[in-house]
């Protein structure tokens, strides 16, 4: 193993820690504080989101500014198959989550308490949701998700198999909503396979996730 390889490995495991730790620990904790004691509920946790997000994001430009860097040389190199791998991504993605939707409706089902949850803040809170789900959400998630899961991995498919179940529970089991776990899965293949087309690039799964997430968030605001 080379020693890029292996400090990449070494703050990986940092910014997966970190992650798990705010997202799954930290922020539920401080939002059952607040709610407890004001009764607010969404507001509390549209707000943690954004500062969670944004204080992630700042970690981890911080720690892998060297890596997001190379990446940024690499995709500036490769221009136009990069461009090409995102628009493939946020098609497939957007066609994906039409066909779930269609499979749901057909079975009665929404689209599940995530979702119905991302859609209310939506309508209530348009400028922090922007924020976060545009903006911050992606990049972060794209980091510990890609960048971070897949330098564990030499095998691309052994790598994109633990990212799209990783990348899928994480939203859902909050809720323990399992049944609607499917579009994530499918969300977090295609991201993880565009990674693995991009050559482990990033920056390239950064701006499909945050194009993709901005159309959403203009198609509920309109």
């Amino acid at each position: 193993m080379d020693e890029k390889s292996y400090i990449l490995k070494t703050k990986s495991t940092t910014i997966i820690l970190t992650y798990l730790g705010i997202v799954m620990a930290l922020v539920p904790i401080i939002y059952m504080t607040i709610a407890r004691m004001t009764g607010e509920t969404s507001l509390t946790q549209v707000i943690l989101n954004v500062l969670c997000y944004v204080g992630l994001s700042i970690f981890y430009i911080i720690l892998l500014r060297n890596y997001l860097f190379d990446d940024l040389k690499e995709f500036k190199k490769r221009l136009l198959i990069c461009i090409l791998v995102i628009i493939g991504t946020i098609v497939v993605i957007k066609l994906s989550d039409a066909l779930f939707t269609w499979i749901y409706n057909s079975l009665n089902q929404d689209m599940g308490k995530n979702q119905n949850s991302v859609i209310d803040m939506v309508n209530n809170y348009p400028i922090f949701m922007f924020l976060s789900s545009a903006i911050f959400a992606p990049f972060v998630e794209e980091i510990v998700f890609r960048k971070a899961i897949f330098s564990f991995f030499k095998n691309d498919w052994l790598a994109l198999l633990t990212s799209t179940l990783a990348f899928a529970l994480i939203h859902v089991i909050a809720s323990l909503d399992f049944i609607h776990i499917f579009p994530y899965l499918a969300a977090g293949f295609i991201f993880s396979l565009a990674y693995i087309l991009s050559k482990r690039n990033i920056w390239v799964t950064i701006i499909a996730h945050s194009l993709i997430n901005l159309i959403s968030f203009i198609v509920l605001v309109l």
